[in-house]
């Protein structure tokens, strides 16, 4: 058996596409599986983030999985999102209904922006480009902007709006209402190449760093207050992301190395395998249990830092996402509990299908060594929430987009992960055994990167069964280019490493052979993770199981 990161597509999909509520369209935000009547039930959340986040990777899947066609369903969705503008003022709106009030919260408009850009990314269609278009031009009359010393700022002074009016309510957070759109904002100047939307992003970004105060000069954000923002992992490593794109799009090196600063302070609040906390707390501190939305936050991180500064971020890409992610993927929903009380759905909750429901989904919140979660700091009894279920398939996406990458005639291999292309297959044995297959369909050349945890010496190279000399060529080894239809076998020096790590003041011993983990120690007590690796194909099942289409999108 051998692991195929496109099956675990297939169940996020199917997750996705099971998790919508038929009545109305919408998505059910949260999800309960430990009590004693599992239900799952909406929220604001739905109308805007969890749909883009669905949006979103329902169109990266289709890219993973060899199809550009989109079934019925996933057309509604996409016209649901649509229908949520408002043509006043440009801006996606929550609707009023009993669960939720009419506003434009700030931080899902970075969340619609991505799905809107990564539709466009995909057909083409400039309709979607222009919403984007829209929203980010009123989102920038909006904001306030000052200047100070001959530099330029912007800020967003509130958390929601409503038609033209800014709701004053709620705890200020420059980072959680206004750095994540520097991303989806870069993003726009790529598309376009119109300075402007550069320009907006850079007044954002340099407003988070210098004026709002959550990020200090070091790039920790530690605590200064406790509510339900400071202090949120996920809204700082989504700024993060965004810091980073700009000082590229910028030639900043600044802000470049301010962002990896911030990464790396970031990091030492999780754990080596990608467990990263929902909140930093006083002190030491940090919340029990994590949340799936930062692990996805930083695999966008690690591959953009891998790709455009250097390629020994691709190790922390691979053993945040082999490990934790797909660890948190619910593949089989046994440990829901079969409720004997019979309800009937009601306007804002369903108790059918619960288990359907939450196969192929991400845990939003989990222990590192457990899925279980009794409960929670802010969400008492709450078991997983789908802005997480809704990114798991995007960190999906970022692990598969990595594995490999073109660069003119050559290929390069950078995750231990199988993979096909219309250049070459790939399978991976890893962890069960430490070996590569590779068959080339064309001549090129082929370069495999060399990890951190062994060295050029460590790897046995045969092609069609003969030993073969390789040369090690800026951190890879390349395998020569004449190598149509032959078959590449690399071995890989087998060796098992302890990692001890402490969080909160409880130690986890962990296991690892190459980037993935064996065995963590203590054991989960409900739903125990690490038990067993993910394995979920054949190697003649991944070669004739999935399509292949023009991979040149670059989401």
């Amino acid at each position: 058996m051998i692991f195929d990161i496109r099956e675990n597509a297939c169940l996020a999909r199917s997750h996705y596409l099971a998790n919508i509520d038929e009545r109305n369209g919408l998505p059910y935000f949260f999800i309960e599986y430990t009590g004693d009547v599992p239900r799952a039930w909406h929220t604001e959340w739905d109308f805007i983030d969890s749909l883009s986040r669905y949006l979103e990777s329902l169109s990266m899947m289709r890219q993973m999985l060899g199809f550009r066609e989109k079934n019925e369903l996933e057309i509604k969705l996409e016209e649901k999102l649509v229908s949520f503008i408002n043509p006043e003022d440009n801006l996606f709106y929550r609707q009023k209904t009993s669960w939720s009030d009419y506003e434009a919260e700030m931080f899902e408009q970075s969340r619609a922006l991505l799905a809107m850009e990564v539709l466009f990314m995909e057909s083409g269609n400039y309709r979607y480009l222009n919403f984007v278009k829209n929203c980010v031009e009123d989102l920038h009359n909006l904001s306030i902007s000052f200047s100070f010393n001959k530099e330029k700022y912007n800020y967003l002074p509130f958390h929601s709006i409503t038609n033209g009016y800014w709701n004053r309510g709620g705890p200020h957070d420059g980072v959680y209402y206004g750095g994540t759109l520097i991303d989806p904002v870069v993003k726009l100047y790529e598309l376009t190449n119109e300075k402007r939307y550069l320009n907006f992003a850079r007044g954002i970004t340099k407003y988070i760093i210098e004026m709002d105060g959550v990020f200090k000069p070091d790039g920790s954000w530690p605590v200064k207050e406790m509510n339900m923002i400071d202090g949120h992992t996920h809204s700082r490593t989504a700024t993060i992301k965004g810091i980073l794109t700009a000082g590229l799009a910028l030639e900043d090196r600044d802000l470049i190395d301010y962002a990896v600063q911030a990464y790396k302070w970031s990091g030492l609040k999780g754990l080596s395998f990608g467990w990263f906390p929902e909140f930093i707390l006083y002190g030491s501190d940090v919340t029990p249990h994590s949340e799936t939305c930062a692990n996805v936050d930083m695999l966008n991180i690690l591959g953009t830092l891998a790709a455009k500064i250097d390629i020994k971020y691709y190790d922390d890409l691979e053993r945040f996402g082999v490990n934790y992610l797909l660890q948190n993927q619910i593949s089989s929903p046994a440990f829901v509990k079969k409720s004997e009380i019979l309800l009937d759905d009601t306007e804002i909750e369903t108790f059918k299908n619960i288990p359907e429901k939450l196969s192929g989904g991400f845990m939003a919140r989990s222990y590192p060594n457990d899925l279980y979660l009794k409960s929670s700091v802010n969400f008492p009894g709450i078991n997983t929430f789908e802005c997480c279920g809704g990114a798991g398939g995007k960190g999906l996406y970022i692990l598969w987009k990595n594995s490999i990458i073109r660069k003119g005639e050559s290929i390069y291999i950078n995750l231990f992960i199988s993979r096909q292309t219309k250049e070459l297959d790939i399978i991976s044995y890893f962890p069960v055994e430490n070996r590569l297959e590779i068959f080339p369909k064309v001549n090129s050349n082929i370069f495999i990167r060399i990890p951190d945890w062994c060295g050029a010496g460590d790897f046995k190279v045969t092609i069609d069964g003969k030993r073969t000399a390789v040369f090690i060529a800026n951190g890879y080894l390349k395998i020569g280019n004449k190598l149509q239809n032959k078959k590449i076998k690399i071995m890989i020096k087998k060796e098992i490493i302890k990692k001890e790590e402490i969080i909160n003041g409880q130690e986890f011993i962990t296991e690892w052979l190459g980037n993935y983990v064996i065995k963590i120690l203590p054991k989960g007590n409900i739903i125990p993770i690490y038990e067993k690796p993910v394995l979920n194909s054949t190697p003649e099942k991944f070669i004739k199981s999935f399509g292949l289409i023009d991979e040149t999108i670059e989401f």
